[in-house]
Parts: C-alpha cells; sequence; structure tokens
C-alpha cells in the first residue's frame, strides 16, 4: 500500500505574505472578497481549500494574475510525495 504525504503549509503561508505586504488585513481581504468571517484565516492556516470563484476575486484584490493565483493554490498537487519502499 502506498503512502502519500501532502505538503500543503505553502499556500496558506504565501497567500499571508502577500496579503501583509500589500497591507491588507485579512477582516478587509475577506469584506472585499464578499467571503464569511474567518475564511482567510482558514485558508491561510490550510483548513480549507478555496473554490475558483473564491481564488479568482483573491488575484484581483492582491493584484495576481489568475494564472499566478491558480499555481500558488495548486502547488499541493505538486508536491505530493509516494515513498518508494
Amino acid at each position: 500500500m502506498s503512502t502519500y504525504i501532502e505538503i500543503t503549509y505553502k499556500q496558506g503561508s504565501i497567500l499571508r505574505i502577500l496579503r501583509k505586504q500589500r497591507g491588507i488585513s485579512q477582516l478587509n481581504l475577506e469584506a472585499q472578497a464578499q467571503l464569511s468571517p474567518g475564511s482567510i484565516s482558514r485558508i491561510e492556516n490550510n483548513k480549507t481549500n478555496p473554490t475558483k470563484e473564491t481564488l479568482f476575486k483573491l488575484a484581483i484584490i492582491l493584484q495576481l494574475s489568475r494564472e499566478e493565483i491558480v499555481d500558488l493554490f495548486a502547488i499541493n498537487e505538486l508536491l505530493k510525495i509516494q515513498p518508494t519502499h
């Protein structure tokens, strides 16, 4: 049986860095993206995955292209590791 190790910490951390670099609070980002309270915190702490619609809203607010934001959250799939034991 194969065991997969999924590395997901980078997406939330990178989103947090981008948000802070732009001087946007979690509450402000949620309001601009029309998200429920706590949504950004859950995304930044990798407790939930955003929908494509949410990603595209975040891209506009954070001044990223759709491709950049999708790549940021798709890294999860690229970092799956399958041990060769």
